[in-house]
């Protein structure tokens, strides 16, 4: 990851959040932030030539496969999301898609998958998705406020639209546990 990206990251967090009006640790709905980023966010079942048969692959006997693509299609970013998965999973998975976004990653290849344009990205720029996109989804200063606030997991999981893996993850990976023991000596 580059050198001040984790930071960077969770400045971008509160810079969408002001630009929509939000404070820095309201909820940001991935709807909400697509909308904002001109990206349109569609289900198999709106990708024009989709066969059933590949509807029911996508949704029915292969729904752990694929989480979200994002797609090149007639100048539009899409990205298409896997709606069989829990409402906090796919909140997960469009902030991912979303961060390739706002990076402005560039695709490493692209591959045809029914008849779309999927990019493919590096191990390094999918794991700055990963760590901005938890970000957008669930920043360090909301995850703070609400543990200090002494709110529960599940009551955040509830504000969030988060998995409890999510939290568990952004707990983990930004110390703010640590950080909160010490602030309560």
């Amino acid at each position: 990851m580059r050198r001040g990206f984790k930071t960077w990251s969770e400045e971008q967090a509160t810079a969408f959040r002001l630009a929509l009006s939000l404070r820095p640790d309201a909820p940001l709905p991935a709807e909400r932030l697509a909308e904002h980023l001109g990206v349109r966010l569609i289900t198999p079942s709106e990708v024009p030539g989709m066969t059933e048969n590949l509807l029911d692959t996508l949704l029915t006997n292969d729904t752990s496969g694929w989480s979200a693509v994002t797609v090149q299609a007639n100048n539009l970013v899409v990205v298409v999301y896997n709606i069989s998965h829990s409402l906090a999973r796919r909140e997960s998975d469009l902030m991912h898609e979303l961060a390739h976004i706002v990076c402005e990653h560039p695709a490493i290849r692209i591959v045809q998958v029914a008849g779309l344009s999927v990019r493919e990205y590096s191990d390094i720029q999918e794991e700055e998705a990963a760590w901005l996109g938890g970000s957008l989804h669930l920043p360090r200063i909301a995850l703070w406020n609400a543990l200090r606030r002494g709110l529960a997991v599940p009551a955040i999981m509830a504000r969030f639209n988060a998995s409890e893996q999510m939290i568990r993850y952004r707990r983990n990976v930004t110390g703010i546990d640590v950080q909160l023991a010490r602030a309560r000596r």
